[in-house]
């Protein structure tokens, strides 16, 4: 499936190396270029991630954790539209590998849209706090693009909320605060 979505110029194979780990070998370097720099890739809703091959170097040794997403962040005043915020923002939330500038000619006007390296073992963020001009809390709000399976209510990509460990925990349990909110609820009273 992901050889007819890449669109590459040659061949593309697939080699097994162990269970859910591929070696992938480009026919063409340029792109295989393009295709890690597209990263991040998914199949059937399940996250596909890739990282240059080395020579020589060990399979143990290669660092599958870091997956690189584009991230929107909302509700930064319009006057804060700028590098440096998104660099500041984006490193809250991973580390910053580019950002977008081509939002309406140019410029920012409803987010700002930051691509971040992240660490796919741990809880998504979903908010963060920015302080602004006069030392007030903003918050600002985190859209991940293109998110492959992910759960609402531990916030790791992987598995769905009904398989999550925390759910048979809670699932009774009234008045809970939820960290992606009141969605999760309505998906508990659906499951029941």
């Amino acid at each position: 499936m992901l050889k007819s979505l890449w669109h590459t110029k040659e061949p593309v194979n697939f080699v097994a190396m162990a269970d859910g780990l591929f070696l992938v070998k480009f026919g063409l370097r340029e792109d295989r270029e393009r295709i890690l720099n597209m990263a991040h890739w998914s199949f059937d809703q399940c996250l596909f991630s890739m990282v240059p091959f080395v020579k020589g170097q060990d399979i143990s040794r290669y660092c599958f954790l870091f997956v690189p997403f584009w991230v929107r962040i909302f509700n930064i005043p319009l006057e804060k539209m700028e590098r440096q915020v998104a660099i500041d923002n984006g490193s809250a939330i991973g580390e910053v590998l580019a950002i977008d500038r081509r939002d309406r000619e140019g410029c920012w006007v409803e987010y700002i849209r930051v691509r971040v390296k992240l660490d796919i073992f741990k809880p998504l963020r979903r908010v963060h706090y920015m302080v602004g001009a006069e030392g007030e809390e903003i918050l600002c709000t985190i859209n991940y693009e293109r998110l492959p399976t992910f759960c609402y209510l531990c916030g790791c990509i992987g598995h769905h909320t009904h398989k999550c460990g925390m759910y048979e925990r809670i699932k009774g349990v009234e008045n809970l605060e939820f960290q992606y909110g009141n969605w999760l609820r309505a998906q508990m009273g659906q499951l029941n």
